[in-house]
């Protein structure tokens, strides 16, 4: 009797795993992800697929079904989805790297590269510039708060204005004009001019109110500078090695100064700013001869 053949064991080919990306919906392979620096994440991939992170950093438009291109907006948005750090010295290095006529990488593609490095092996949104700006604000502003939270009578007369000149700014602009500033600390004094120069009429006219709060941030910068300049004379024998920097900031003063002059004017504020005020000190006029001084 004839031995019968042995049958061939097929082993079933296993499918490769299949992980779906939330933004577009689809179930792609786990080399279509980025490598997870979260330890976390049990996957071990990050929850965007580079596809879509790619039409993020890139702003796809899916009317001409092109890419528009990368802003830093654009990058940040899609590395903080992929928990990835944003850094403005890889940003400087992939834009220019992009732009040299031998390279075939976008910026994106530049960055992400990067991103490989082992400097940024494991770092995340966290560990980025944005992270550490949005972490020193919110400490300034915990520092602030701190402060008008004193309850010596000084302190306690300083917070009451603070909160009173506030108050009338958003019943008379209708918003907070300085909501985003980034320094809490200086937002007592925005404040208190803002509401010293605003008027009837200002109330009245949007451009003109506009004007007026430019006008008042840019009195902030050049105290802001003034100071700086004070600080560097102070002391006679660092003046010469000084010289440069005061230059470029009093010439910096001039132009903030200028604008400033040239922004009232153009919105009949230096002329009829609140007749029924002084026309000292508390006039846009008289500031501006002020820190002139």
């Amino acid at each position: 009797m004839a031995a019968t053949p042995k049958k061939k064991v097929i082993k079933p080919i296993s499918d490769e795993p299949k992980y779906l990306c939330p933004y577009c919906n689809r179930e792609k392979k786990k080399a279509d992800f980025y490598t997870s620096t979260d330890p976390l994440v049990l996957t071990g991939i990050t929850c965007m697929c580079k596809l879509c992170a790619e039409r993020i950093a890139r702003n796809w438009s899916p009317a001409s079904k092109t890419y528009i291109g990368e802003t830093k907006a654009s990058v940040q948005e899609a590395l903080e989805r992929l928990d990835k750090p944003y850094f403005d010295e890889v940003w400087n290095y992939s834009y220019h790297e992009a732009q040299s006529s031998n390279s075939k990488l976008t910026i994106w593609g530049s960055y992400i590269k990067q991103m490989h490095l082992s400097q940024y092996k494991g770092l995340r949104w966290r560990d980025g510039d944005i992270f550490d700006r949005y972490k020193i604000k919110a400490e300034q502003e915990m520092d602030f708060k701190n402060y008008i939270t004193q309850t010596s009578p000084e302190d306690e007369e300083i917070k009451l204005a603070y909160e009173t000149n506030r108050r009338d700014v958003l019943r008379m602009v209708g918003y907070d004009p300085f909501l985003n500033y980034p320094l809490e600390s200086d937002k007592p004094v925005l404040y208190a001019q803002l509401v010293n120069f605003i008027d009837d009429e200002t109330k009245e006219d949007g451009m003109k109110m506009n004007a007026v709060i430019q006008i008042v941030q840019a009195f902030n910068q050049i105290q802001k500078i003034n100071d700086a300049i004070n600080e560097m004379s102070a002391d006679v024998m660092k003046i010469t090695n000084n010289n440069g920097t005061i230059k470029q900031l009093a010439d910096t003063t001039t132009k903030l100064l200028s604008g400033a002059n040239a922004l009232a004017k153009d919105n009949g504020i230096s002329v009829n700013n609140n007749r029924s005020k002084s026309k000292g000190a508390d006039t846009l006029t008289g500031k501006m001869r002020e820190l002139e001084l």
